[in-house]
Parts: structure tokens; sequence; C-alpha cells
């Protein structure tokens, strides 16, 4: 179904580069994230709206403009400090 199609998504766009990140929350509230590198602002919202589990309304989706401050991988930010 519709869950499935959505694992094998983030799969390749995790291998592609395209999903930087995506979890549950463990708390009483529930629900998820996913962090997207998309190549422009109007990609973000097509990978988003082009989600079958979104489409039938089993997961439900907010797109949010997001920046990294702090890179571990790297060890970057824009705060350090020569």
């Amino acid at each position: 179904g519709c869950m499935r199609w959505t694992v094998e998504r983030c799969v390749a766009w995790m291998e592609d580069g395209r999903l930087l990140f995506a979890g549950l929350f463990r708390d009483d509230v529930g629900g998820g994230i996913a962090v997207l590198n998309s190549a422009d602002q109007a990609a973000a919202p097509r990978m988003m709206e082009g989600d079958p589990a979104v489409q039938s309304g089993l997961l439900t989706a907010t797109l949010r403009p997001w920046q990294m401050v702090f890179d571990p991988a790297s060890g970057t930010s824009p705060f350090a400090q020569d």
C-alpha cells in the first residue's frame, strides 16, 4: 500500500541526498519529521504532495523552511569563531 511506497521512496531519497533525515516523535502527541534537501523551493512541496500516504490522508504534511545551524558531520556552524 501507500506506506510501503512511502518507505521505499524515503530510502531512495536518502540514497540520492534528497532526504536528510526522518523519524517519529516518541511522545504521547505522536507524529514525525522529515527534513528534505530540495533543489529549489518548488521541489519540496511537489515531493511532499506526491506521497500517496499524504494524498490518501493517512499522513498529513506541513512544509516549513529550515536552515542547518550546527552540522556535527562537518563540524561547521555560522556561529563558530575562527
